[in-house]
């Protein structure tokens, strides 16, 4: 047993195995494309990041490559 194990033995379970599944599902494309939509218009992720007022005036463009771009970072696979 690890020390986090110890730690945890004490703390009573919140989210369920059916909520933490829901949970680790990959975002959907609409799920995705509305959080783009909900975003502040000129708020960027950096001091180099694009606007994303660019993704939703260029959403037909570039919509793809972001939701994939999106899916991969959600499973952890950017590399």
């Amino acid at each position: 047993m690890s020390n986090l194990d110890a730690v945890l033995e004490g703390v009573e379970h919140r989210v369920t195995e059916g909520m933490n599944a829901e949970l680790n599902k990959d975002p959907t494309d609409d799920e995705i494309y509305t959080a783009l939509r909900e975003m502040h218009p000129t708020k960027a992720s950096g001091p180099d990041g694009m606007h994303a007022l660019f993704y939703k005036k260029c959403w037909d463009i570039v919509g793809p490559d972001v939701i994939s771009f999106v899916k991969k970072a959600w499973r952890g696979r950017l590399t």
